[in-house]
């Protein structure tokens, strides 16, 4: 897995690549932290170079969301391969989430 972390005041970022499953989320989450300790009012996830995402990833995702929505924040999923935005129709959280496709 990889990650990139952009903190900005306006906007963070998170790039991430690879395979975001049970065994590499936490390197995500650890990233988001970061993000979103910057305080920046939308958090945007780029996830063009995901390859793989498992239910665990969903489910960090949706915990994320939650999470800046408590605090008046936004998420934003932002390049979305197509596999994973069907993965997210699917699932219905494409009506929950900001979702950009690729």
């Amino acid at each position: 897995m990889e990650v990139v972390v952009e903190a900005r005041p306006d906007e963070g970022r998170l790039l991430l690549g690879g395979d975001l499953d049970i065994t590499s989320i936490e390197a995500a989450r650890r990233a988001f932290d970061v993000v979103a300790a910057a305080g920046a009012a939308r958090v945007v996830v780029d996830l063009h170079d995901v390859a793989f995402m498992d239910s665990s990833a969903l489910g960090m995702l949706v915990g994320w969301h939650k999470l800046l929505a408590a605090a008046g924040r936004t998420l934003a999923l932002e390049r979305v391969p197509q596999r994973i935005a069907r993965m997210l129709s699917l699932t219905g959280l494409d009506r929950v989430l900001e979702v950009r496709p690729a």
